[in-house]
């Protein structure tokens, strides 16, 4: 089990790729599992960070549902 700051999550875990600022509003929202400790410092644990990531993952796959449009579908024009 590795722990790591927010700065280390974001360097490390995600390569740069994800700011700090995003991390933060994400723990904020309450949607990242980690351990506020009593000097404030944050904590991040690696794997929990990667179970995490999978589930951002799998939701951003999800087939969308079809939706009824009235617009975009051909029809025959009365004569």
């Amino acid at each position: 089990m590795k722990r790591m700051t927010v700065k280390q999550a974001a360097e490390i875990f995600f390569c740069g790729n994800v700011s700090e600022a995003l991390i933060y509003k994400e723990i904020r929202l309450g949607r990242l599992p980690h351990v506020r400790l009593s000097s404030g410092k944050i904590l991040l644990d690696a794997d929990s960070l990667e179970q995490w990531w999978q589930e951002q993952l799998s939701k951003s796959v999800q087939p969308r549902q079809m939706e009824t449009r009235e617009y975009g579908i051909l029809r025959k024009i009365a004569e």
